[in-house]
């Protein structure tokens, strides 16, 4: 039923955001001011509906339905899985700020 790798997945939604920002900003990033502002909203309204209308890819208003989470990394446990690699990234993240080059 469709792609199950993770990481094609992760891919495949990386490049569609990546084609979507680079096709708006074109246009939205050649304004200036109130008419930026406007332009983004409006841009944004349209592809919030158009997402909610294609209920075959996005599950419309209701959402994904029966999507299963599998492990990406890690064995299903919650400290391999979601503690370990955060408390990683904020010690590598806090040092760096603290540093005298950051």
């Amino acid at each position: 039923m469709g792609i199950t790798d993770a990481f094609v997945q992760m891919a495949a939604a990386a490049a569609a955001a990546g084609l979507l920002g680079a096709l708006t900003g074109a246009v939205i990033l050649r304004t200036r001011a109130l008419t930026l502002l406007m332009l983004t909203l409006a841009i944004t309204s349209i592809i919030l509906e158009i997402a909610n209308k294609a209920t075959w890819l996005t599950g419309g208003a209701d959402g994904l339905s029966g999507v299963v989470v599998a492990p990406i990394l890690a064995p299903s446990s919650s400290i391999c899985s979601a503690g370990l690699p955060s408390s990683i990234a904020w010690r590598c993240c806090s040092s760096a700020g603290s540093s005298r080059a950051g």
